[in-house]
């Protein structure tokens, strides 16, 4: 009995114990820490590849000035984008692995020469040869006009001096093929083939006489171009058609006459003072020396005006003062009847070799049909004159003695330097050879030539060359 009670009170305490258990309130205990989430934030260029990358605790940003801009090399950096939108990375709150890309602007290239084509410059051709124009005259004109443009105009304007003869220079012109201007001769590229679509025609160019800038003042520019460089062409038209005046000159010129007269030039366009200078009847001015009693090196008339431009090559560099000293030599006595000089450019003046011998055999009979005896007859003198007008008439001066030209035009005082105060008579319109409207001019009223001058004025040349019809 006492043991079956012992039985049954341990199945209650074992029952009442598990009942207790199950009943027991569990232990207090802490709770676990929460570790927050990082995520990563990467940093590209815009190829992919990786530049930088930063950890950062989610819905945190990135610190302020964390992230060295990036670079590139002819670049330059803008901002970072994140699926291509500008973003700013320490604005930007973090919630999971992001990418941003650098986006970069290309820097200024620099300025590179234009593109060597008809479109991109401006180019000036200029003869030197047959044109009175000088090479250093050239440039001169090139850096004066150059100094009137912007920075911008100048890099793309361009000149080419040359040297070649007319029809050379026609022939380079017309191959270039990107011709804007041409200054040269009096009437250059006559002969020139317009292409259309890059010049202008024949009849729209631009011409007028280029003075003021060269010695010679009927040296003419063409102004080419139809379109792509026009404003460029008008400014070199207007700035070659108006006179340069040199205002920095500082020369004193000291004219040698009956007295001695002293002129200060301040600018090329002020006139030299010319004194009196007094030439007997049997002497001849022939024009100016440099040294007294030196020869001649400015053929000009006594009573001449002239500027700075007529004798500035005649100063020495850094000189600052300049004499001149007339130059007055005897007349020979005369050892001809009458001397024509005639035109020895067959080209202009219709006269060569040939017409020259049958005009004189003309002129020769008409004297001894006049009286004239055969021993002075015999004394009759041509002589052929080769060159340009310049040229060609400062020889005529030079020898002195010539009483009659044949074959020159009427710009033997404004091309040439016969001073006009010795054309005592000029006869116009004369055909000689294959040329039209020539002249005759007469330098001598001794009355030889007056005679001589006699069969210019009333024989037909034409006639005196058209060979007789042979007679059988």
């Amino acid at each position: 009995m006492k043991k079956l009670l012992s039985v049954l009170v341990l199945a209650l305490c074992l029952a009442l114990g598990g009942l207790v258990a199950c009943s027991k309130p569990a232990e207090d205990k802490k709770d676990d820490p929460v570790v927050p989430t990082t995520y990563t934030v990467a940093f590209e260029y815009e190829d992919g590849t990786r530049y930088a990358t930063e950890k950062v605790k989610a819905g945190e940003t990135i610190a302020q000035g964390k992230i060295v801009d990036p670079t590139k090399t002819g670049f330059d950096f803008d901002y970072w984008t994140l699926n291509g939108v500008e973003t700013d990375i320490y604005a930007y709150a973090v919630n999971g692995n992001v990418t941003f890309v650098a986006h970069f602007t290309e820097k200024n290239p620099d300025p590179v020469d234009p593109v060597d084509d008809d479109t991109n410059y401006f180019n000036v051709y200029i003869q030197v040869n047959g044109t009175y124009l000088t090479e250093p005259e050239a440039n001169t004109f090139k850096e004066r006009f150059l100094a009137t443009l912007s920075e911008e105009e100048a890099a793309i304007t361009r000149f080419y001096i040359n040297d070649a003869d007319a029809t050379t220079f026609s022939g380079i012109i017309a191959e270039a093929k990107n011709v804007d201007a041409v200054i040269g001769g009096n009437k250059p590229l006559n002969t020139f083939d317009y292409n259309k679509d890059y010049y202008n025609t024949a009849e729209d160019k631009l011409t007028d006489v280029a003075a003021g800038h060269f010695t010679s003042t009927n040296r003419k520019i063409i102004i080419m171009t139809a379109t792509d460089s026009l404003e460029l062409a008008v400014k070199l038209y207007n700035f070659a058609t108006v006179p340069y005046v040199d205002n920095t000159v500082n020369l004193t010129v000291t004219v040698h006459g009956d007295t001695d007269v002293v002129t200060t030039l301040t600018d090329s366009e002020m006139k030299i003072v010319m004194p009196t200078i007094t030439v007997t009847e049997d002497k001849v001015f022939r024009g100016f020396a440099t040294a007294e009693n030196g020869e001649v090196v400015l053929v000009k008339a006594a009573d001449a005006e002239l500027t700075f431009n007529d004798v500035k090559d005649l100063v020495a560099d850094g000189a600052t003062a300049l004499d001149l000293y007339p130059v007055i030599e005897t007349v020979s006595a005369r050892t001809h009847y009458v001397k024509v000089a005639w035109y020895n450019k067959p080209t202009t003046s219709g006269i060569d070799s040939d017409v020259a011998a049958a005009i004189e055999t003309a002129l020769k009979d008409y004297l001894l049909a006049e009286g004239v005896s055969q021993a002075e007859v015999d004394t009759v003198e041509f002589v052929g004159i080769e060159g340009n007008v310049k040229s060609s008439t400062e020889a005529i001066v030079t020898a002195g003695d010539v009483d009659i030209m044949l074959g020159w035009a009427n710009n033997i005082s404004s091309t040439g330097v016969i001073p006009a105060e010795t054309v005592v008579e000029s006869i116009a319109g004369y055909t000689m050879g294959t040329t039209s409207g020539r002249y005759v001019q007469r330098l001598s009223s001794d009355e030889t030539v007056v005679k001589a001058m006699e069969f210019f004025r009333t024989v037909n040349i034409e006639n005196v060359l058209v060979a007789p019809a042979s007679v059988d």
